[in-house]
């Protein structure tokens, strides 16, 4: 037989113990609990990464887009300013034509006006512009010259006399102007 002293030892110890925890359920509860405040937290920073893939995502897809958009525009101004240049020619020899006209009938001069006119507007609406004009200044970035007259009293390099007009598509050169430079 048990001392009754010793059980009374087991009841107290173990009714502290009870209070101390609880009960097996209320044990039972609590480690539940802790489980899942522990999910929770694994879901959140789950949550958390997949939040920043899909910024970092979308931030990849609107830079390809830029980027492709600009791709384009430079092939189709690219493939436009190939296509335009073997016009120039045509263009260049219309205007030598129209030069040429001072004795010839009117309805030449106008008929060959219109073309040049209509040719001119077309370049106009795909974005190409000409340039190079006498009293403009030298730019080698835009002109090529071919020859060079002496001038004094001035240190800049001024167009004096246009062989061939220059062209570009936005700001990108297709054909340089072909001048005389006097400086």
């Amino acid at each position: 037989m048990r001392d009754p002293e010793t059980n009374l030892e087991e009841i107290v110890e173990s009714s502290e113990d009870f209070i101390e925890n609880g009960t097996v359920e209320e044990q039972k509860e609590g480690s539940e609990v802790e489980i899942l405040k522990s999910e929770i937290e694994t879901l959140r920073s789950e949550l958390e990464s997949v939040k920043n893939n899909l910024i970092r995502i979308a931030a990849e897809y609107e830079n390809y887009r830029k980027r492709s958009e600009k791709e384009k525009s430079l092939i189709y101004s690219d493939a436009t300013g190939f296509a335009v240049l073997s016009i120039l020619p045509v263009i260049d020899n219309l205007e030598l034509a129209f030069k040429s006209l001072k004795s010839a009938p009117n309805e030449y001069k106008k008929g060959i006006e219109m073309v040049q006119r209509q040719l001119i507007n077309a370049l106009e609406k795909l974005n190409i512009s000409s340039f190079g004009t006498k009293g403009e200044e030298f730019d080698p970035n835009l002109h090529s010259a071919v020859s060079q007259l002496e001038n004094e009293g001035g240190d800049k390099q001024i167009i004096s006399e246009v062989f061939q007009k220059g062209y570009r598509i936005e700001n990108k050169v297709i054909r340089h102007a072909t001048v005389q430079v006097s400086s």
